[in-house]
């Protein structure tokens, strides 16, 4: 990786280009051959089963890092298209490699901008050796500080053409800026699509916890926790978005609303 080297991983359904020098990302998919592929699938397959995914929609990637969410997401055959949101140039690189890689350079919208609560610019700490890990919330011993743009993600929906109520799932891992990342996106938040965000007590203070769970409880009633992937299935509990506030450590959560069949008017 220090040479500026990169791996080209070849997996039975895709291809993946990773950075060796990513020490978390990029060697669990050197290795075992994924990252986070059963968490979102699994929640995929939830959301569809249950009545929550709207079928041909567009799979939003927020946090994309070098778009294996995205590739994943398309695999799975129940979008049409994608936008992912990545601030980082050297991990902008990589994704627009694994979409051309994988034949999704015209389905899926890149935003080189962070998602956040307002439009602005802010320092990222850019950790030395894991490239998904950058984030305006926590500093890197062994990292840099980066400034980048900033927009709503309200606002890239419509610069890309899109409606709000377009976007059929959202995965949002922003390294402890969900907050603001939430914030930015009352559109579609109005829609509630389904929602898959990294909970992060460790990092995010209570009071900032509370306003998610506030903010959420406006257009969800329920999460599953989704960390590990296969540990959930059709018959895992859901649980009220209150019971976020009961979560002491960090881990994966699918926001579900009331299924789209209940919420179709009569007729």
């Amino acid at each position: 990786g220090k040479r500026g080297d990169l791996i080209i991983r070849q997996l039975s359904d895709h291809r993946l280009a990773v950075d060796p020098g990513d020490h978390t990302v990029a060697w669990r998919i050197i290795r075992k051959g994924g990252w986070q592929r059963e968490e979102l699938e699994g929640a995929i397959a939830f959301a569809r089963d249950g009545g929550w995914l709207k079928s041909g929609g567009v799979f939003a990637d927020i946090g994309a890092n070098i778009g294996s969410q995205t590739v994943y997401g398309m695999l799975s055959g129940q979008f049409s298209g994608g936008i992912a949101v990545e601030p980082v140039l050297a991990n902008l690189e990589l994704l627009r490699l694994n979409l051309h890689l994988n034949g999704l350079t015209e389905r899926i919208r890149v935003a080189d901008v962070a998602a956040g609560a307002t439009t602005g610019k802010i320092d990222l700490s850019v950790s030395g050796h894991n490239f998904g890990g950058h984030s305006s919330r926590k500093v890197h011993a062994d990292g840099s500080l980066v400034e980048v743009v900033v927009e709503r993600f309200d606002d890239l929906v419509d610069q890309a053409g899109l409606e709000s109520s377009d976007i059929s799932l959202v995965w949002i891992d922003a390294e402890g800026a969900e907050p603001d990342v939430l914030a930015g996106m009352p559109n579609i938040l109005a829609q509630a699509p389904p929602l898959v965000l990294e909970w992060s007590p460790e990092i995010n203070s209570w009071s900032e916890r509370e306003a998610m769970v506030m903010l959420l409880s406006q257009h969800y009633v329920s999460f599953i926790n989704i960390h590990g992937g296969p540990a959930f299935g059709p018959d895992a509990p859901l649980r009220p978005i209150s019971a976020l506030s009961d979560i002491t450590g960090q881990t994966d959560i699918l926001c579900l609303a009331e299924p789209i069949y209940a919420r179709q008017a009569p007729g």
